[in-house]
């Protein structure tokens, strides 16, 4: 959610602006500053720096071709869906990067391939286990759609940055886009949460309280999280390093 923070930051210089003539120029012109060094530290995202073939490269359709190879060798129910989604999160990243890069021409192709991996995954869904086990699995899917749905805020602030540059029916087209992004994530939530339930009417039948599966569900997905947010920690530290 770094973007967000510095998009409010953006607005607080915004308010700053003052009527008289001499000091707008001077404080749009700061704010122009900031905007290009928003971009810029968006370009050395190491998030984005990882991404491999970009959909404007040549090459794509085969890191494409690659991926669904990988997911088919994925047996696993959980680590399938788990897979997919994380798949569709590369797909909003590359986004991003186009955006940056003003490759808006190829976005459409990177939603489309989004799209193709959440209908994966709702399919995939759909056959997960309601066993007892089953709670913390359904709580680490939970944290994968969290991360992805802050992906596509990530997405929809930085057009916003970039919108000045932007025609409004490019702009227009861009946040309609992101709103595809966010209807599929949306969709997804929407199936695990109603798996969600059938698993805890199930576990209910056998006994077990309410409140003991959302406090079990609650802990795995807050570990998860604890868990992706050192691994991000860990390796933003190591791109650090590598720059200096």
């Amino acid at each position: 959610m770094k973007i967000i923070s510095l998009i409010v930051m953006l607005l607080f210089v915004m308010s700053l602006v003052n009527v008289d003539a001499q000091n707008e120029i001077t404080t749009l012109a700061e704010l122009e500053q900031e905007t290009d060094n928003i971009v810029q530290n968006e370009i050395s995202d190491p998030e984005l720096q990882d991404l491999g073939t970009t959909p404007d490269q040549a090459g794509y359709g085969l890191k494409i071709a690659l991926e669904r190879i990988r997911l088919a060798l994925t047996l696993n129910k959980v680590k399938k869906v788990e897979l997919v989604l994380k798949l569709a999160e590369l797909r909003v990243r590359e986004a991003r990067l186009m955006v940056i890069k003003n490759k808006l021409e190829v976005l459409k192709k990177v939603k489309n391939e989004h799209k193709r991996y959440l209908d994966i995954a709702e399919k995939h869904i759909e056959t997960l286990d309601t066993d007892e086990k089953a709670i913390k699995k359904h709580a680490r899917i939970k944290v994968k759609l969290e991360e992805q749905k802050e992906e596509v805020d990530d997405l929809e602030a930085l057009i916003l940055i970039k919108a000045r540059g932007l025609t409004d029916a490019q702009k227009e087209k861009l946040l309609a886009l992101v709103e595809e992004f966010r209807k599929d994530n949306y969709n997804i939530e929407i199936k695990i949460e109603s798996k969600k339930d059938i698993l805890k009417t199930r576990l209910k039948a056998k006994g077990i309280k309410e409140e003991d599966i959302e406090i079990e569900y609650e802990n795995e997905r807050n570990e998860t999280r604890n868990l992706t947010k050192e691994f991000i920690l860990e390796r933003n530290s190591k791109h650090l390093i590598v720059q200096a």
